[in-house]
């Protein structure tokens, strides 16, 4: 367990642990080389746990059931991949994934990632590049963010169908009956962010993975894509306050 610190918001501290974080595939490689240390999973897996330690969180990473094909997670940082994406195929514009460096470029040599172009991949082909990533892989799940963007509300609407979710993930989850979990995640956004030049070490994140839910189920019973997305929503929203509370402050990190 790494103590909590004082929070830093200077900017060339924030630089340094980024750059840290941007070299770190190059240190998992030396690591994994010449020593048993981060060996465990893929090297991006370790490059996620190798992030984690320069960032020093207090976090094990979620373990996803073996049936699931997807995962829906909130999205609040740059720093979310390794707090969720440990054990998963990550979802990013192919732009994006050139310019965060080599965890890119290890995260495309592990067949880790599906790169896309927003507005232009529609469901069909995505659904078909999940499908060989998954064959490609061992058959491990895909992680989305259906907010679509980051996202620093502590609170969600009383009403579910006003809670922000984009629709096209959870429609090809809806049409292809893939097997889905609902992980939510609160604290990294006090760890590392970008917008304030944030970076504490020593933080405590707290989180709730649901059981897995099958699409079928609700295909099975004749119910149409809106019942399931308002199902979804409301799914979402309970496991929100798993985390969250209603007032937004949320549980404690329980050992």
């Amino acid at each position: 367990m790494y103590p909590t610190q004082p929070p830093s918001h200077n900017p060339f501290y924030f630089i340094y642990i980024l750059a840290r974080c941007w070299f770190s595939p190059v240190e998992c490689i030396l690591y994994r080389t010449f020593t048993d240390k981060y060996a465990e999973g893929s090297l991006l897996d370790s490059v996620y746990a190798r992030t984690r330690d320069i960032l020093r969180i207090n976090h094990a990473h979620p373990t996803y059931d073996p049936a699931t094909e997807m995962v829906l997670t909130n999205h609040r940082t740059i720093f979310d991949p390794i707090i969720s994406q440990q054990g998963t195929a990550g979802i990013s514009r192919g732009m994006y994934t050139m310019l965060i460096g080599p965890l890119g470029w290890v995260a495309m040599w592990c067949g880790q990632i599906i790169t896309i172009s927003r507005g232009k991949t529609d469901r069909k082909a995505l659904y078909e590049m999940c499908q060989k990533t998954r064959e490609s892989n061992g058959g491990l799940p895909v992680l989305v963010y259906p907010e679509g963007t980051r996202c620093r509300h502590m609170t969600l609407p009383e009403n579910p169908d006003d809670i922000d979710l984009k629709p096209g993930s959870l429609k090809m989850v809806y049409e292809h009956g893939m097997v889905f979990q609902i992980y939510i995640h609160k604290g990294i956004e006090t760890a590392g962010d970008e917008r304030t030049w944030r970076i504490q070490h020593g933080v405590d994140i707290v989180d709730h993975i649901t059981s897995t839910y099958d699409p079928s189920e609700w295909k099975d019973r004749g119910d149409s894509f809106e019942t399931f997305y308002h199902d979804v929503k409301v799914l979402w929203r309970e496991a929100w306050y798993e985390v969250y509370g209603e007032d937004g402050e949320g549980k404690e990190k329980t050992e």
